[in-house]
């Protein structure tokens, strides 16, 4: 009997499990596209911004189902966000503008860039403690200058570090007291490493914990999953690329390659626990599932410049476009044992459809299969399959309720078997 009762419990457990994707990355197929987001922030779970250098900030209050574009500056590269509460932020610059501010959650930017004296060139990266200290850093083409507030931004205080570190491009900040600066050092790209610095007493005075020992690199973007384990990116621009981490809060950093001998282009890095992390920049992203010491060619995203970690399963990246990692409910469910005589992808039914629709597949062997979603621009939008499955007869829910109406495209990929079928979403 209760042999019995535990394997209803396995049964139960293994059917749940199959029934919810893994956490994975998609496009938000309304966000901004055309031109690259520099940086995003999520205040929590639904409410984010994200800006670019063409001048514009654009806003969510549904978890990046809808974007709309509140600020546009064509003269104005904004480069980096931090918000201290739902209505208060800023947004940094590489230019005179430095700084602009909203209290109304973006509804309206006001300019304070000329009370931050000596002001910097630019802030390429911000860090929030609370509600009352926020750090930002800048700017990777030289003038190394820390900006903080100790008020909510009412005031500023200037800390030039040009002594220890031509460059900065990020920071990170765990306490009002302890945090780093990441950038680099050397007067031209050419002859430039990646330094990192550390501070325990609020920015009043800096070590150098880590330099490079290559040159034409320099670190770009910081990423703590937790208090002892961290990462930085470094960018380069030929040659074999690396990255640092560090086991021990930041005292030590250690230089790993992505791949061995290969040059990757490297901007944004995000780890959203320990092992599981994501380096970008270029054409494509990268995942490593082991701490970084193993990293393969991940299908998501291109010129990824910050990721954001909410929880171990909600974050977002920006880059051409806004991404969103989530645990989402895709329904794969076995509806016969018979073994079909051949690979077979279904037409969807209802088609078109709002939102739901049904997408039904035959497997004639043991396969790897993956069913993807698209757009009409080839863009990867939904995976709904990504698993080793038995021969069988498979239906998988799509919910495509964060997606516009259009045409969208779905390909089943198994073995040597592909096979793409059109589906039309109306709302």
């Amino acid at each position: 009997m209760i042999k019995n009762y535990l394997l209803l419990i396995l049964l139960s457990l293994h059917l749940t499990i199959s029934l919810f994707a893994q956490p994975q990355w998609r496009l938000l197929p309304n966000s901004p596209q055309q031109n690259r987001a520099q940086d995003i922030f999520f205040i929590n779970a639904n409410t984010g911004w994200c800006v670019n250098f063409e001048g514009e900030i654009h806003s969510t209050t549904n978890g990046g189902a809808l974007w709309i574009r509140q600020l546009y500056l064509p003269n104005v590269r904004f480069r980096s966000l931090a918000f201290i509460n739902p209505t208060t932020g800023y947004a940094g610059t590489l230019d005179t503008n430095l700084l602009f501010k909203t209290t109304n959650a973006g509804l309206n930017w006001t300019r304070i860039g000329n009370i931050i004296n000596p002001r910097p060139s630019g802030l390429c990266g911000m860090s929030v403690v609370n509600q009352n200290i926020i750090y930002g850093c800048g700017v990777y083409w030289g003038d190394a200058k820390v900006v903080k507030t100790t008020n909510g931004g009412l005031n500023w205080s200037v800390i030039n570090l040009s002594s220890q570190v031509y460059s900065l491009i990020d920071c990170h900040f765990f306490n009002p007291d302890t945090g780093f600066v990441a950038g680099g050092v050397g007067n031209t790209f050419q002859n430039r490493m990646a330094r990192i610095l550390y501070t325990t007493n609020g920015g009043a005075s800096w070590s150098i914990v880590h330099t490079a020992s290559r040159t034409n690199e320099w670190c770009w973007k910081i990423s703590f999953p937790t208090r002892q384990i961290g990462f930085v990116s470094i960018e380069r621009e030929s040659g074999a690329s690396f990255f640092l981490k560090t086991t021990n809060g930041g005292i030590n950093w250690t230089e790993f390659p992505v791949l061995p001998n290969v040059f990757v282009y490297q901007q944004g890095i995000g780890f959203v626990n320990e092992t599981t992390g994501w380096v970008g920049g270029g054409n494509f992203t990268y995942q490593t599932s082991n701490g970084g010491l193993n990293w393969t060619n991940n299908t998501f995203g291109e010129l990824i410049n910050r990721f954001r970690f909410l929880s171990d399963t909600l974050g977002y990246a920006g880059g051409r476009g806004v991404f969103k990692y989530s645990i989402t409910p895709i329904g794969i469910i076995k509806i016969s044992e018979k073994i079909p005589s051949q690979f077979l992808l279904e037409q969807n039914y209802p088609n078109p459809f709002n939102p739901k629709t049904i997408i039904s597949f035959q497997l004639a062997v043991n396969s790897f299969a993956t069913l993807k979603v698209y757009d009409l621009l080839g863009r990867e939008v939904a995976v709904l399959v990504n698993e080793n499955l038995n021969a069988g007869t498979y239906e998988v829910d799509f919910d495509g309720s964060n997606l516009g109406s259009g045409v969208y495209y779905y390909k089943l990929s198994a073995g040597d078997f592909t096979e793409t079928r059109k589906m039309v979403l109306i709302k």
